[in-house]
């Protein structure tokens, strides 16, 4: 029977679509660490974009999700494991709105990278103060490099297919005549 790290890598690989595959890796996740809500944000042309959530609802003053944005930002720029049982208590992390908002839960974030290279981050809370065991944690942590390589390749095939049929469209206007960047010609 393979290691839950292998079979998680395994599902990874499968997905050819950068959507599809964070779905898949976040719902593994989920259920590998007993987390009730998290998402997967990936580089896309030098930004980190969400790229799948799961129970991140709208909750914030001006409508937008509430999470850590600081936690995630602060997981990328140092290329290190975020976890904390109770980030709300945790006098070096709750210096904000976001995190206090976390009490009571268990924060991991890891981020997704390859020899020091950040293709992206993992946000995953669990509903209880130390929730997340240590072998979850590791497991995840073991996969983490493999999940951010195969997510930047499936953000770049994204790219490379959105730029394909970009080329395709302009090559088949310009044989009819047509300017593809005139609106009134379309």
């Amino acid at each position: 029977m393979p290691s839950q790290s292998l079979e998680l890598a395994r599902l990874l690989l499968e997905k050819e679509d950068d959507v599809a595959a964070a779905g898949v890796f976040l719902d593994r996740v989920l259920s590998l660490t007993g987390a009730d809500r998290g998402f997967v944000v990936v580089r896309d042309d030098g930004q980190f974009v969400p790229k799948f959530e799961i129970r991140i609802e709208a909750g914030g003053r001006d409508g937008t999700a509430i999470f850590s944005r600081a936690l995630v930002k602060q997981a990328i720029a140092t290329n290190r494991v975020i976890h904390s049982t109770n980030p709300a208590e945790d006098p070096a992390l709750s210096h904000t709105e976001s995190v206090m908002a976390s009490k009571g839960r268990a924060v991991l974030v890891v981020p997704l990278s390859s020899n020091d290279v950040c293709y992206g981050a993992l946000y995953v809370e669990h509903p209880q103060a130390g929730g997340i065991s240590a072998e979850a944690r590791a497991i995840v942590e073991e996969v983490a490099e493999l999940a951010g390589l195969v997510l930047h390749r499936a953000v770049e095939r994204a790219g490379f297919a959105r730029r394909s049929r970009q080329l395709e469209d302009d090559l088949l206007a310009k044989h009819a005549g047509v300017d593809p960047h005139d609106p009134a010609a379309i």
